[in-house]
């Protein structure tokens, strides 16, 4: 981190976030994330918005989650999908909420495993695209393939 390496300044910001062997400190913690940003960190932008949800400043976390998304950081990605979905720190859109759980779920592994999810459930409720129950129930089955805890409840609910 003193070397100015946005990893570095990224693990400092988990560890005062987490208070890993020091007292939690989200302010600290958010300096970090910020140089951490500004050295390149795609990620450092997720913990930025995650602390500034916490915080009650859904905007802000939106802006944050947006600037690691359009880097490719894929929990991201989820994120803003979900604040679209929501309506949380931007306008409710459905339509945007799908391309970003898709750019989300692209990779096919359990990290992009929400973003499926997230599909599955805007297809399963007509919700942005035409309700499509063999869709979301494909996207379900993907996911809890991959070991997404969240896909298993939603088969298990749909009888499936």
């Amino acid at each position: 981190a003193d070397a100015g390496a946005g990893r570095g300044n990224l693990l400092l910001g988990q560890i005062w976030m987490q208070g890993l062997g020091v007292t939690v400190d989200p302010d600290k913690a958010l300096g970090y994330f910020k140089l951490a940003a500004a050295g390149g960190d795609m990620k450092a932008g997720r913990y930025a918005g995650l602390i500034a949800r916490q915080q009650g400043d859904v905007q802000t976390a939106a802006d944050w989650f947006r600037q690691a998304a359009e880097q490719g950081d894929i929990t991201s990605q989820y994120y803003l999908g979900q604040a679209y979905e929501t309506g949380t720190g931007v306008p409710q859109d459905d339509v945007a909420a799908m391309a970003w759980y898709q750019k989300s779920a692209s990779r096919g592994d359990i990290i992009a495993s929400d973003g499926m999810v997230g599909m599955a459930g805007l297809y399963e409720r007509g919700l942005g695209v035409p309700q499509d129950m063999t869709k979301a129930v494909a996207l379900y089955q993907q996911a809890a393939g991959l070991g997404n805890g969240a896909a298993k409840a939603a088969l298990v609910r749909l009888g499936k």
